[in-house]
């Protein structure tokens, strides 16, 4: 995604929402703050740009989770 945005703009702002098992290993889950975070840090040393992240999470069952998240450039 960090590839379409527009060099040099600091406003670029990507943002969504994904529902599915915290279970790690699972053939499709939701990352956890930390792993989002994580994942982001990694984007950032691949473009050279910097990216700062939030996400708020609803836990709909003891293995479901909805996760709302938001991704800001800072660099």
């Amino acid at each position: 995604m960090a590839k379409f945005l527009r060099p040099g703009n600091p406003d670029a702002i990507i943002f969504g929402q994904n529902e599915g098992p915290k279970i790690v290993g699972w053939e499709k889950y939701v990352l956890d703050a930390e792993g989002w975070h994580s994942l982001w840090d990694d984007v950032g040393e691949v473009t050279g740009t910097g990216w700062r992240t939030e996400m708020e999470t609803t836990e709909n069952s003891d293995e479901w989770i909805l996760a709302g998240s938001g991704v800001y450039r800072v660099a």
